[in-house]
């Protein structure tokens, strides 16, 4: 994707966060330290964060 199609598709920030988070839903995330699956997101951090751990997820 261009940086062109990327601003077009991705106006601003909250649109970018939103379908970022969309995706993590989708797709799933694993804790590399741990492994776990469950996880939540923060809002305080606006981050995702691994449940058995409470470890931010970058």
């Amino acid at each position: 994707m261009s940086l062109i199609n990327f601003i077009e598709k991705f106006p601003d920030e909250l649109i970018c966060k939103e379908k970022f988070r969309e995706y993590r839903g989708h797709v799933g995330v694993t804790c590399p330290k741990y492994g776990g699956k469950d996880h939540y997101w923060k809002k305080t951090r606006d981050n995702m964060y691994v449940s058995h751990a409470k470890q931010e997820l970058l």
